[in-house]
């Protein structure tokens, strides 16, 4: 769902990001129900990320009072030099459609660099962790929407 909807609004994301940076070039491929989106500037700034939609494993417990179609996964987000910069019109298109909660990979969580971890607390707040399907999630609320 939020995938889709991401992909879709990517000539309006790319207008942001060249707010943020007029010679920016970003690419947004849809592959196997993974979104994938790298942005990068004439001067090695770069971000990448990896989202999918969220699915609910059968025998994991309920994580949130906030219905699951607000759930999003960020697999990855790997920043370069300032690649950070670009991704706060990410989180606030994210936060535009209702993604209001974010998991990330606990193992990938802790490698973000603070630069870029900043970044993403001051939009989305971090709880807990979760354990879905077996694998350990940081789980991650909007800020501007808390439930």
């Amino acid at each position: 769902m939020f995938i889709n909807r991401i992909y879709q609004s990517r000539d309006s994301l790319i207008h942001t990001f060249e707010i943020v940076d007029a010679n920016v070039e970003a690419s947004f491929t849809l592959n196997n129900e993974v979104l994938y989106i790298t942005i990068t500037s004439p001067t090695n700034d770069e971000l990448l990320l990896s989202f999918r939609d969220f699915k609910r494993y059968e025998d994991d417990p309920p994580i949130s009072l906030v219905s699951e179609s607000f759930y999003l996964i960020l697999d990855n987000v790997i920043t370069m030099r300032n690649g950070e910069k670009y991704l706060k019109p990410i989180l606030d298109f994210l936060d535009s459609i209702l993604a209001l909660v974010i998991f990330i990979p606990e193992i990938r969580y802790s490698g973000i660099d603070q630069k870029t971890l900043n970044v993403i607390t001051r939009e989305y707040l971090p709880d807990l962790t979760y354990v879905i399907g077996g694998t350990e999630y940081r789980l991650l609320h909007s800020a501007s929407n808390l439930v």
